[in-house]
């Protein structure tokens, strides 16, 4: 589920804790806060999300 959890994000790096949360629904059950210790262990963050977003917006501005 773990691979499952970062390939989801990956393409989607705007998706929302309660997004994710209903993705895997009727699979998994848990905690809003399960799933961010979860992203935590993979590596991703906000500001991971964040940085994303700015190379996205840089490259377009440029």
């Amino acid at each position: 589920m773990l691979k499952e959890l970062d390939e989801l994000v990956e393409s989607r790096c705007d998706i929302t804790l309660a997004e994710i949360k209903e993705h895997f629904s009727g699979r998994v059950s848990c905690s809003l806060q399960t799933i961010s210790n979860n992203l935590k262990r993979l590596g991703w963050g906000y500001k991971k999300i964040v940085k994303l977003a700015v190379k996205v917006t840089e490259f377009f501005h440029s």
